[in-house]
């Protein structure tokens, strides 16, 4: 999976600049010389794949739909959450943030097998959908160029406390958050690193 991502970058961003995607593979510590996939190997593809899915998606619709134009016609709001706590359970992906794990906490279904301090974030988190999908603002909402604040949900593996936080913006630090593709390229060049991802995705053929 590394030498093959690396590959799809190099053909998206090598023509825009062609030290980008060398960068890019240095920043996630992708191993381009690795014959299988191993979680160690796939681990940094994934980082990448949850930045520019997730992390950098986000903040893209939260500025949309926060702008001063759209918030002229639509009157929309968006609220902006990072969801950081670690998967609990025996596993290759104990201690990490991992995909949908948000729900469980959300519904509640494995409550009696969290710390303490994760339930605390799992009512936390539930207490705000419900606030949200019934209308409400359970924080700040964001504000594109102004207030781009986020809410972060986190407690580790077997905190007694809950972490969790506001934070005003999102600066390197503050949400726990990578910043690598942030620190390397504008953000008109991110559409790039997707293409890449998507071409990994749909297989050899499409990466041709």
């Amino acid at each position: 999976m590394p030498k093959t991502l690396a590959q799809n970058l190099a053909a998206v961003l090598d023509p825009i600049d062609p030290t980008l995607a060398p960068a890019i593979l240095s920043g996630y510590g992708l191993d381009t010389s690795a014959t299988t996939n191993t979680p160690q190997v796939i681990k940094p593809v994934l980082d990448l794949a949850t930045d520019i899915c997730f992390a950098l998606g986000a903040t893209a619709f939260a500025r949309t739909w926060s702008s001063p134009g759209t918030l002229e016609q639509l009157g929309t709001e968006a609220f902006l959450a990072r969801f950081n706590v670690p998967n609990p359970w025996d596993g290759p992906w104990k201690g990490h943030a991992t995909h949908i794990l948000d729900i469980a906490f959300v519904l509640q279904n494995y409550r009696e097998q969290l710390s303490p301090g994760q339930q605390k974030s799992a009512d936390l988190l539930t207490k705000h959908v419900i606030a949200f999908v019934n209308g409400g603002s359970p924080w700040a909402a964001y504000k594109s160029g102004t207030e781009e604040g986020a809410m972060v949900y986190y407690a580790p593996e077997q905190s007694q406390e809950d972490e969790s936080r506001f934070v005003p913006d999102e600066a390197p630090g503050r949400t726990g958050r990578r910043h690598v593709l942030q620190k390397l390229m504008k953000q008109d060049v991110f559409d790039k690193v997707m293409e890449a991802w998507e071409a990994l995705m749909k297989g050899p053929q499409a990466a041709k």
